[in-house]
């Protein structure tokens, strides 16, 4: 039934939707060795991100969150936002600080059998370095901190750098040591999107040099983990979509998951569009994982305010209004057919339809609820989307 439901809003062949069934009819990419753990469903973003100076207050947020869906079987697991201050102390190599505090959250989802997606925050759009970094790398010339041109009191590591992006990859592999076997450990993603707004030549930075180390660290961290999906928060490039293209056929072969932020139905984002071969680039979809991922942009932001319906809906069958036989569903947007689907905890932007407790949990609880579109406007749950084929899954 999940063929006929992704074919509601056929778009023209090459590939046809029934190739997130029917693998045969797309190109053939290396299948990974390992069994990965594909934990697909719905999670939530739990906020505010974890800064040294928020800890205490931000984990009382979220382990109260955490208990609000562990009786709920909708709810798959949840998201952390940590940045590099919370993962390593100040010296580099002490990650006792990191390794703690993910296992304070995993302790409180493993009794009910839900699962932790950790994002390590490389860049900031808030909060002050101070906070968001160690200090040697903030201190030591080798690494650094540079403040973007429009993040206000954001900050970027230098990740375009060898030496940093070293860290970044031992980090990698302590955290793979004590969580790649965890079955609560569902996901990691090294840094939280692909753009980085530097300009070419503040402290060394270059498109070249940034995205080289993104596609150098990625396939290295990829050597630690052995069981556990890994995810590109992938959306756009700051050198063009043919960067982003590259870095996924990089991707590829590791069995990456690919995806988030950016779920804006009028405006279907480079990534997703590369993903599903829009652009005459290979089509993934059936092969790699993909992450959808609402934030408060879209939530009445500057990306609009949608309704859960239709940035599910956008995300599922390309289109974001009265879907199935709306005139949105043209066509000119692709599905990406996400395995995972990442909600924004959200209390305070937008209106009824776009809060946690009037908006989203109801429609994820309800409407969403794991049924398959059968021509009545039903949606298809991410957890009944097939295992991708260039992975082998344990579920």
């Amino acid at each position: 039934m999940l063929a006929a439901a992704l074919s509601i809003h056929a778009e023209p062949p090459k590939p046809p939707v029934l190739c997130v069934e029917n693998t045969a009819c797309l190109p053939t990419l290396p299948a990974s060795k390992a069994v990965v753990k594909l934990y697909s469903g719905h999670y939530v973003t739990l906020y505010p991100f974890l800064y040294r100076d928020n800890l205490g207050t931000a984990k009382v947020n979220h382990f109260a969150a955490i208990q609000e869906i562990c009786s709920i079987p909708e709810w798959q697991g949840v998201q952390i936002f940590a940045t590099w201050g919370t993962m390593e102390g100040d010296t580099p190599g002490d990650f006792a600080p990191g390794i703690a505090l993910v296992r304070e959250y995993l302790d409180r989802l493993r009794p009910s059998n839900k699962k932790l997606i950790l994002t390590v925050a490389r860049t900031i759009f808030g909060g002050g370095a101070s906070h968001a970094f160690p200090a040697y790398v903030r201190n030591d010339t080798r690494y650094g901190v540079t403040k973007p041109l429009d993040y206000g009191t954001g900050a970027t590591a230098r990740v375009w750098q060898t030496a940093t992006v070293d860290r970044v990859i031992a980090m990698s592999a302590a955290l793979a040591d004590a969580f790649d076997d965890d079955p609560a450990f569902a996901m990691y993603a090294p840094w939280n999107e692909t753009v980085i707004a530097i300009t070419v030549g503040q402290d060394g930075y270059s498109h070249k040099a940034y995205y080289d180390q993104l596609k150098r660290a990625t396939t290295a961290v990829r050597s630690h983990w052995k069981q556990t999906l890994l995810r590109l928060p992938a959306n756009f490039a700051r050198n063009g979509e043919g960067t982003l293209a590259d870095l996924f056929s990089t991707l590829a072969p590791h069995g990456y998951s690919i995806g988030g932020p950016d779920t804006i139905p009028n405006n279907d984002i480079w990534a997703n569009k590369i993903f599903a071969g829009a652009w005459g680039s290979v089509d993934y979809r059936g092969q790699l994982p993909f992450v959808s991922e609402v934030q408060v942009p879209e939530l009445g932001g500057k990306e609009g305010t949608w309704t859960p319906k239709q940035l599910y809906e956008h995300a599922m069958f390309g289109c974001a209004s009265n879907c199935p036989g709306s005139s949105s569903a043209d066509g000119s947007i692709r599905p990406v057919w996400p395995q995972y689907f990442i909600w924004y905890r959200n209390t305070f932007q937008g209106g009824t339809a776009q809060k946690w407790a009037t908006g989203i949990r109801p429609f994820v609880e309800g409407e969403a609820r794991g049924r398959v579109n059968d021509g009545t406007g039903r949606l298809v749950d991410p957890a009944n989307v097939p295992c991708p084929r260039a992975l082998s899954c344990q579920h």
